[in-house]
């Protein structure tokens, strides 16, 4: 760990879903991904915000493909990428903005300060 830098809190959705709030406060995220149990293809959607996002809303970092059955994430380490409201991810069945998916498939796992 670098001098002056706070340790990581790893977290996880408590079950399969659609969306999480990975955090409803301010902080820096390291990692985030998901794992799709679904039989199709999504779009792991990350947001600043406190709450789940409208339908139609742009996220805040680019999509990530994720596979059936697959887990994919996206990583900002060393750094961390600040978030000024909080970090809700979700599953999307589009890619450029939000459409929640129809179930709970997902299983999301983040790394935050």
């Amino acid at each position: 760990m670098l001098a002056g830098s706070a340790p990581l809190s790893p977290a996880s959705s408590a079950a399969l879903a659609a969306s999480w709030v990975a955090s409803a406060v301010p902080c820096v995220v390291h990692r985030a991904t998901v794992t799709n149990t679904s039989g199709g293809t999504l779009y792991l959607h990350v947001f600043d915000a406190k709450t789940l996002p409208d339908d139609g809303t742009a996220p805040t970092t680019t999509p990530v493909t994720v596979a059936a059955g697959t887990a994919n994430g996206n990583d900002w380490r060393p750094q961390g990428l600040r978030f000024l409201e909080g970090c809700v991810v979700a599953l999307s069945s589009t890619l450029d903005t939000l459409t929640i998916a129809g179930s709970a498939v997902g299983r999301f796992y983040v790394e935050k300060v």
